[in-house]
């Protein structure tokens, strides 16, 4: 008997049909499908091979195929587990089994009606007198049913080709459920999504580009190396402060000297022997030290000791002046400006160019660092010639205001740097947030078309048709039900027809489709 049919290739409807799975023939086995699934074809392959005629395969050659025609059928004999195969190739079978007979159409064309006229009216009494009145009845319903399905599914296939061209936006056959099945919620906000979304598929295609940008770069502070604390003392210093300077520093030595020399709180000591003078100089009395009887009307020693000390002050303070004035003059205060002003263009560059694929708004306008480079200039100008007024004549007190003013100005720009650097920070992680996110294109465009779907799913026009197609599709799935419905009521209608008629002789039951009506 035929085992098992193991490849059809280039043959009616079977391209490329290869065995899988258990598809080996039983004792009794069903081919169940619908008019031009292959059934036909099938037959004809065996009747090929009982009567050997390659003919009968050659007419039914697949339709564009440039493949050869190749048939391969296991025969195992009863009893056995030995395969026979028989293989179809170069237009020949390479051996015949004809122990096969084939009940069908064109066997009762070819052996019972021949040489007869056997019209339509003849087919449908046979096929009367096979099943019975009720089971025409059912076949009729039947026919009915195929028809409307046919129409049905022809109805479907135009709405959805519709849909397709309508809706584009890579809407395809296998996503028209999904399609239907889109909830309005979905449609909310959708042009704003459609907006986003298109920006997103412009940043996807430019993203090469965007990664060539550069970052915005920080700003550093002016560093002009200044004590300006120290420099406003000096410049406030007068002849007065720097005797009492020198007076202190000798002071601070006299009671170095004593406490050297074992005299215990010196400079309590010096308050008693200051007190003794002014009592002496009050009662008239010679000046002298109450412990070596020293005169001290004509102090010399003290005062060239004063003189040595001021004279040391005075020429410090003269070097301070002097190392004010030379660190003012290393300032190259024309540098640090082109610096800061060079990183400022640098930076409105790169905004600008950042502009075309951010959001509005994520990238802030940058502090300014110097307002006036001019009045920067003229600042530390002034404050030089300060100095130099200064060092002319150093006993004088000059008024400090330019000082304090240049003063001002740096802490002003140092706070601006501060502040435009934590605005660097801030756009640098939007920047870096941007890039992370930026899609493939693939990507973009995916989601792009995916809304854009959205949006035509619930545009009037579209919307109705989706209707009539969605109704469309309930009544085919009716249909099919019914169809089910209808053929288990044949089979019941046959098998009362046959118990009736069981008895009296041998029925044949042939059911003939419409096609061949």
């Amino acid at each position: 008997m035929i085992h098992k049919i193991e490849s059809l290739v280039s043959i009616g409807k079977f391209g490329n049909y290869q065995a899988s799975g258990d598809v080996a023939f039983k004792k009794l086995t069903l081919f169940y499908a619908d008019n031009g699934s292959g059934k036909t074809t099938i037959s004809s392959v065996f009747r090929s091979l009982a009567e050997n005629d390659p003919t009968r395969i050659a007419k039914r050659k697949t339709i564009s195929s440039m493949t050869p025609q190749g048939v391969r059928i296991i025969q195992r004999p009863n009893g056995t587990t030995n395969n026979i195969a028989h293989v179809f190739t170069a237009n020949s079978w390479g051996s015949q089994y004809a122990n096969i007979e084939i009940f069908d159409i064109h066997f009762v064309d070819e052996n019972i009606y021949s040489g007869c006229s056997f019209n339509d009216d003849h087919k449908k009494q046979l096929h009367q007198f096979v099943i019975g009145a009720q089971g025409v009845a059912i076949q009729q319903q039947l026919d009915q049913n195929k028809t409307d399905k046919t129409n049905s599914r022809n109805t479907q296939t135009s709405l959805e080709n519709q849909i397709i061209l309508t809706v584009a936006n890579g809407l395809t056959q296998s996503m028209l459920t999904q399609f239907l099945a889109i909830s309005p919620n979905k449609a909310i906000n959708i042009d704003a999504k459609i907006t986003a979304a298109t920006a997103s598929l412009a940043h996807a295609n430019s993203n090469a580009v965007i990664q060539t940008l550069q970052l915005l770069s920080n700003q550093t502070a002016i560093n002009l190396n200044i004590d300006f604390q120290a420099l406003l003392n000096d410049l406030q210093t007068t002849m007065q402060s720097l005797q009492d300077e020198s007076l202190q520093q000798l002071f601070d030595q006299h009671c170095e000297n004593l406490e050297e020399h074992g005299i215990a709180e010196p400079k309590a000591w010096l308050n008693k022997g200051f007190k003794y003078r002014l009592s002496q100089t009050e009662s008239g009395e010679p000046s002298h030290c109450p412990f070596c009887k020293q005169s001290l009307d004509t102090p010399t020693d003290i005062i060239n000791a004063y003189t040595e000390v001021f004279n040391a002050i005075f020429n410090e303070y003269l070097a301070r002046l002097q190392g004010h004035l030379q660190k003012l003059g290393e300032i190259n205060l024309d540098v640090e400006i082109q610096r800061i002003e060079s990183i400022a263009n640098a930076n409105n560059s790169r905004i600008t160019s950042w502009a075309t694929h951010l959001a509005a708004g994520t990238i802030q306008p940058l502090t300014v660092i110097i307002n006036d480079a001019q009045v920067l200039r003229d600042g530390l100008a002034n404050v030089i010639s300060l100095v130099q007024q200064k060092i002319a004549n150093p006993s004088v007190a000059v008024n400090t205001t330019s000082l304090s003013n240049f003063e001002d100005q740096i802490t002003t720009i140092t706070s601006a740097v501060t502040t435009h650097n934590q605005q660097v920070a801030s756009a640098n992680v939007a920047i870096t947030t941007f890039r992370v996110g930026i899609q493939t294109v693939v990507q973009a465009q995916t989601e792009l078309n995916e809304l854009t779907r959205i949006k035509k799913r619930f545009e009037p026009t579209n919307a109705a048709i989706c209707i009539q197609l969605q109704t469309e599709r309930g009544t085919l799935k009716g249909l099919e039900t019914a169809y089910t419905a209808l053929a288990q009521q044949q089979q019941l209608a046959a098998q009362a027809f046959f118990t009736t008629y069981k008895d009296r002789s041998t029925i044949i039951y042939t059911i003939y489709s419409k096609h061949h009506f």
